[in-house]
């Protein structure tokens, strides 16, 4: 009788035991639903929180550098707070840019896109981004990435003006091409219906267009149909430059020495002007005489060739036309060039090689003065760069 109530004492102090060591996981059960948090760019992101891959058979209790095989309940993947992105349209982000902080006491080994979203389509879409821990546990979080519309024309490459004989072949398409904004080629037109290779002249040609997106870009160039030989201008004016001058010399000397070989080689004639950059060139060269334009063209030619920055600057009022050079050799600023040449009673009193806007001003005093010619060289102000006073 005795051993019979002694193991019913047993029995009730084993039950008790069982009963009161069964309890609920408050922090689990937590887990187990869904988590909205809010964020300033959306009302809520959504995040979603799964079990592992499989199931375990290989777990962690608790932080260590080892893992360690325990039985235990489902363990839960890592936790991230969201971050919404705007970008711009072919910009490139990685998971990581879009779960910044990572709650979780274990190590992280993987983040990555559920299914990488695609940067070249404008809107807004929910991003999914996998965090994997060592154990294999993972969450997926979701996050709004907006792309915002590409509104950048496309690039046309290698546009260059032309210059052709009279009746000759345009290569209007050679060496260009057209690529969007993240570099791929797209197909580019060409409008040349102003372009008349019958009649000398020059004519403005476009080139545009368009990308995926609607975007249109444009290009400008411009035919000169000529009745010269070009590539005899060019050669000539290489000769004559290897012999006044080289490449060691600064553009101050250079541009001196172009100045030189017009005074000393060039002989003036208001008659003679011709209507085209090349055929004024042509004349300068082959003949040695003309107009302000014939020097005005001949000398341009040359320090272009050199490199030299110059610009064309026209005579406002006067009885007659004129046109010189602006120029800015070895970064001095704006001086003005005229390689025409002076009347004799003033030619000693001028040196018109890079003389400033205040001389240009005390020059067309005294050409006034002298020679009763007004207006020598006065000029837009508002058309040119600052000229060095």
């Amino acid at each position: 009788m005795g051993n019979k109530i002694l193991l019913v004492i047993i029995f009730i102090m084993f039950a008790t035991i069982f009963v009161l060591g069964r309890h609920e996981d408050p922090i689990t059960a937590a887990f187990e639903e869904n988590v909205y948090v809010e964020d300033a760019a959306t009302e809520y992101i959504y995040v979603l929180l799964e079990g592992p891959a499989e199931e375990p058979t290989e777990v962690i209790a608790e932080p260590t550098e080892e893992p360690t095989e325990i039985s235990v309940g489902p363990i839960l993947g890592p936790t991230a707070r969201p971050m919404n992105l705007i970008i711009p349209m072919g910009h490139v982000v990685f998971p990581e840019d879009f779960v910044p902080d990572i709650t979780h006491p274990y190590e992280i080994v993987s983040i990555e896109f559920v299914n990488e979203p695609y940067f070249y389509e404008f809107g807004e879409y929910t991003v999914e981004i996998m965090i994997t821990d060592i154990r294999g546990y993972y969450s997926v979080i979701a996050a709004t990435l907006i792309i915002l519309p590409n509104e950048i024309p496309p690039n046309i490459r290698g546009v260059q003006d032309i210059v052709s004989r009279r009746f000759g072949t345009l290569m209007l398409r050679q060496n260009v091409s057209a690529y969007d904004a993240f570099s791929n080629e797209v197909e580019f037109f060409v409008d040349s219906r102003q372009v008349d290779v019958d009649t000398p002249g020059v004519y403005q040609i476009m080139y545009y267009a368009y990308d995926r997106w609607g975007n249109r870009g444009e290009a400008f160039a411009y035919v000169t149909i000529t009745e010269v030989d070009v590539d005899w201008i060019y050669q000539r004016v290489d000769e004559i430059l290897a012999g006044i001058t080289n490449s060691e010399a600064s553009q101050v000397e250079q541009a001196r020495a172009v100045h030189t070989w017009m005074a000393q080689n060039m002989s003036y004639s208001a008659a003679i002007g011709l209507s085209g950059r090349y055929e004024n060139v042509y004349q300068g060269l082959r003949h040695r005489s003309g107009n302000c334009f014939v020097y005005y063209y001949t000398a341009e030619i040359m320090l272009t060739r050199l490199g030299i920055p110059n610009r064309r600057i026209d005579r406002v009022g006067g009885t007659t036309n004129h046109r010189w050079h602006l120029i800015n050799p070895d970064g001095l600023g704006w001086h003005h060039l005229d390689t025409g040449p002076q009347h004799s009673s003033i030619a000693h009193l001028i040196d018109t090689f890079m003389f400033t806007s205040s001389q240009a001003a005390e020059f067309t005093e005294l050409i006034y003065r002298t020679l009763r010619r007004a207006n020598y060289y006065t000029y837009d102000r508002e058309l040119h760069p600052d000229i060095v006073y």
